[in-house]
C-alpha cells in the first residue's frame, strides 16, 4: 500500500516540485498551502505516514504546526524544509519532534532521498550532525565543500577527512582535516561519553565544523591544503553543546563516506 504524504507549503512552485517528485515513485500526495489547513486534516484523523512541512508560512509557521502535531498526530513523521532560519531553528524543530530537516533549494532527487530516509528510519530523529550539515554545505564566504574521503591511521588512530572545496569561479581545491586520536579522547571527555553518540559520523562532522570555521574566519580555505585540530576551541565546544541538546541515545547513522 502506497505511503500517504501531506505536503504543506505556501509556495506553489515548491508544492508542485515536491508533489511531482514523490508521485513519480508511487507516493500518495495531498497538498495544502497553510499550516491551518494541515491541522484541520490532521484533527480529522486523516491518515498520513509523513508530513513535509515548510518552516516559514504566513499566519502559522512550521514550528507552530509541529508543536500542535505532537498532540493531534503524534505518530506521524515530519520532514521540515526551509530556505530561512538558522541552525538553532533546526535544532529546535528536532527537539520538538521533527524527524529530519532539508534546506531549500533542493531538487527532486533530494526530496525523494530525504523522504525515503525518514520513512525507513526506526530512530525518532535524524543525526543532528546531519542537520548541521544542511546549513554548512550551502555557502560560507562564497565557498561550498563536500567530504570525499575518510581515512583512519591504524597505528595511531588519527582520522583524516578530505574535502573538495569549491570557490568563486568554480575553482576546486582539496583540503584535508586531521583529527588526532588525543583530540578524540578530549572530545569524549568533554561530552562525558565513552564513545561517539553517532559513531564515525561525529568525527567527520567535527572535521566539517573545523573547515567551516576556518573558511568563515579567514575568508577562504588554508593555503597549505591541510588543517589539524590541535585544541578544543570555544567554537568546537559551542558546536558540540548544540548538537547534543537534542538526543544522544539512539544508535544513529554512521559516516556517509565509505572507506577507500
Amino acid at each position: 500500500m502506497a505511503k500517504r504524504i501531506l505536503v504543506v507549503d505556501d509556495e506553489p512552485s515548491y508544492r508542485t516540485l515536491i508533489s511531482v517528485a514523490l508521485r513519480t515513485v508511487g507516493y500518495e500526495i495531498v497538498e495544502v498551502s497553510s499550516g491551518e489547513d494541515a491541522l484541520r486534516l490532521l484533527r480529522r484523523n486523516e491518515p498520513f505516514d509523513l508530513v513535509v512541512l515548510d518552516y516559514r508560512m504566513p499566519t502559522l509557521d512550521g514550528l507552530d504546526v509541529l508543536r500542535e502535531m505532537v498532540s493531534v498526530a503524534p505518530n506521524t513523521k515530519v520532514l521540515m524544509v526551509s530556505a530561512y532560519g538558522s541552525i538553532d531553528m533546526a535544532i529546535e524543530a528536532m527537539s520538538i519532534g521533527a524527524h529530519d530537516f532539508l534546506r531549500k533549494p533542493f531538487g527532486g532527487q533530494s526530496i525523494r532521498d530525504s523522504v525515503q530516509n525518514v520513512l525507513e528510519r526506526e530512530e525518532p530523529n535524524a543525526p543532528i550532525v546531519s542537520v548541521c550539515r544542511e546549513f554548512q554545505k550551502t555557502s560560507i564566504n562564497g565557498y561550498t565543500f563536500e567530504a570525499t574521503e575518510y581515512e583512519v591511521d591504524e597505528s595511531f588512530g588519527d582520522i583524516t577527512v578530505g574535502f573538495d572545496v569549491i570557490g568563486q569561479g568554480n575553482v576546486n581545491r582539496h583540503i584535508k582535516v586531521v583529527l588526532p586520536a588525543f583530540m578524540q579522547e578530549l572530545i569524549l571527555a568533554y561530552i562525558d561519553l565513552d564513545r561517539p553518540p553517532c559513531g564515525m559520523r561525529l568525527w567527520e562532522a567535527v572535521c566539517e565544523e573545523k573547515l567551516a570555521s576556518f573558511i568563515w574566519q579567514n575568508e577562504g580555505p588554508p593555503d597549505t591544503g591541510i588543517l589539524s585540530i590541535e585544541d578544543l576551541s570555544s567554537n568546537i565546544k559551542l558546536w558540540l553543546d548544540s548538537i547534543l541538546t537534542v538526543d544522544t541515545s539512539p544508535q544513529l547513522q554512521s559516516s556517509s563516506i565509505q572507506n577507500a
